[in-house]
């Protein structure tokens, strides 16, 4: 073997000996890679940690993780919770009124709110003759409607009772023996007729239910 020969083998094998060493290190970078793996793990382990973070409900009693934390759960009127010695515990409790119907009447669309308002109640505004409107929240917003007038009713059962006048209400006094008549409504234009504006007919007893034509008074003692 001559001299040549044996220095074009000794640069092979340089070379041979040179492309091992790179994949030796693409291997130490896969390592690095490994690392990574690790920096994963410590994701995984993050994501676990936030889950049961996640996983903790707002009510009364269930564990909690920090240390004076608060909490209110979702839906209308809720009370809130403070994390004491690692559980939900009572903080405070709002004082809230029951859904009813807006004094004035709403526009179409325009947004309602469940807390406030009764859903799937129709609410009606004006009076007749002049016609009324109906109101109704679905939760989310309201859909307001014309309403015909309704038909005159007599003001009272028997046959011969009169029906009272556009404007007026039948009063129902609630007593024994009490005869129904009409009487001016007192509520304001524009005014859903209720026991808030019209109760005042009640002359004794208390108004216990109104309607736009007609309002009812019991009288326990009457």
């Amino acid at each position: 073997m001559t001299a040549r020969t044996l220095t074009i083998m000794g640069m092979a094998l340089a070379l041979a000996g040179a492309c091992g060493g790179k994949q030796t290190s693409d291997g130490g970078t896969g390592a690095s890679g490994g690392s990574g793996a690790t920096d994963g793990g410590a994701g995984t382990g993050g994501t676990n940690t936030g889950g049961t973070g996640g996983a903790t409900s707002c009510a009364m009693g269930v564990a909690c993780v920090t240390e004076g934390e608060s909490c209110t759960p979702p839906g209308c009127c809720q009370c809130s919770y403070a994390c004491v010695a690692g559980k939900w515990q009572m903080a405070a409790c709002p004082g809230c009124l029951q859904p009813g119907c807006p004094e004035v009447q709403p526009s179409d669309g325009t947004a309602c709110d469940e807390c406030l308002h009764p859903v799937g109640v129709q609410c009606s505004y004006g009076q007749c003759p002049g016609g009324v409107s109906v109101a109704k929240c679905d939760g989310a917003t309201w859909s307001v409607e014309a309403a015909p007038c309704p038909p005159k009713v007599l003001c009272g059962s028997d046959p011969g009772a009169p029906a009272c006048p556009s404007g007026d209400l039948c009063v129902h006094p609630g007593g024994l023996g009490d005869t129904p008549y009409c009487a001016q409504n007192p509520c304001s234009p524009g005014q859903p007729v209720s026991c808030g504006c019209a109760g005042a007919l009640c002359t004794y007893g208390y108004c216990s239910n109104a309607t736009p034509s007609a309002v009812y008074c019991e009288c326990p003692n009457c």
